[in-house]
């Protein structure tokens, strides 16, 4: 997470004057997420999950537009590298992002992450980052009308955030408004954008085949990110198997696929019938230049179908 004091305020031109900042919440640092709701009751909000206090909360998703900011440093590990970005998790959901006066995104998608280089805009010394969160009601709103045609469920259908807080059932309407504070991240020549194992036989769709108590047949699946075409070794250890191979890269994202075999692995069972084994994936990329690392975990399960004769045919199981 960025260094610096996180703060946050009601945007200052919905009211015509400068609303102080003020600190969020250390908890919802340490747990590395905001939320409007979570912050005001803190501050004194009558929560708006009981009796009919939401009634009195209309301003918070309807009228009013929310900063987050925070003043930050760039270390010179980061400033030495090629590229540098900052990583955002989730923005929920209408957003505006400013570094140093500059707007470097737009935003309307609270389930994606959003990855924003960041090298020409950065400065030596305290980098000022803002985060306008615009009002969800409005936003949402201000979209459905401009549709071609009448769409069911009103304005919900154009914000891609979680559907439940324009109200469900008897649950309030509570769009709310927040983040996951971003991270600052930096590479050179190639970078893992994300990793995970699976089976190998996934692509086929058979079961039974890759997978047994003695042997597992799994693959580390990457996908990779290089600035230019070159050629990196990708290697994974795991359960005391290993393997690598290497890869040519085009410039631009792509993933890879290495396979491996892991013996005797503990099998994940379902809830009730045994325990839940994980295991861990260690990989490396090497490069003539540099060399890094990552890992991964993932749970190997193995299925049969049993077909038997019985009185009224075959059974299912």
């Amino acid at each position: 997470m960025l260094n610096g004091e996180w703060l946050y305020r009601p945007t200052e031109a919905l009211s015509g004057t400068e609303n102080p900042w003020k600190p969020i919440d250390r908890g919802a640092v340490e747990r590395g997420s905001f939320s409007i709701y979570r912050q005001l009751i803190l501050e004194g909000l009558p929560d708006p999950y009981r009796d009919a206090n939401e009634k009195n909360a209309t301003w918070i998703d309807d009228k009013t537009d929310w900063d987050v900011g925070v003043l930050f440093d760039v270390s010179a590990a980061h400033r030495d590298k090629k590229h540098v970005e900052l990583v955002f998790d989730s923005l929920d959901t209408f957003a505006e992002v400013y570094l140093n006066e500059k707007q470097i995104l737009e935003a309307e998608n609270s389930f994606r992450t959003w990855i924003v280089p960041i090298e020409s805009t950065l400065k030596s010394g305290k980098n000022e980052l803002l985060i306008r969160l615009l009002s969800p009601g409005r936003e949402s709103l201000a979209r459905y009308v401009r549709l071609p045609a009448e769409l069911p469920e009103n304005a919900r259908v154009t914000a891609r955030k979680v559907q439940m807080q324009f109200g469900w059932d008897f649950a309030p309407r509570l769009l709310g408004a927040g983040l996951r504070f971003p991270v600052l991240q930096s590479w050179n020549d190639v970078i893992v954008r994300s990793s995970c194992v699976v089976s190998a036989e996934r692509p086929k769709l058979i079961l039974g085949e890759s997978v047994t108590c003695e042997s597992a047949a799994m693959q580390l699946e990457a996908w990779v990110e290089a600035d230019r075409e070159m050629e990196i070794e990708l290697s994974v250890s795991s359960l005391g198997t290993q393997g690598s191979q290497k890869f040519k890269l085009n410039k631009g994202l792509q993933k890879v696929t290495l396979p491996f075999t892991v013996k005797n692995p503990a099998l994940w069972w379902t809830n009730g019938q045994g325990a839940q084994a994980l295991h861990t994936a260690e990989w490396t990329v090497s490069l003539p230049t540099e060399k890094f690392s990552g890992k991964c975990t993932y749970g190997v399960r193995d299925f049969e179908l049993i077909r038997e004769k019985d009185g009224r045919g075959e059974s299912f199981r």
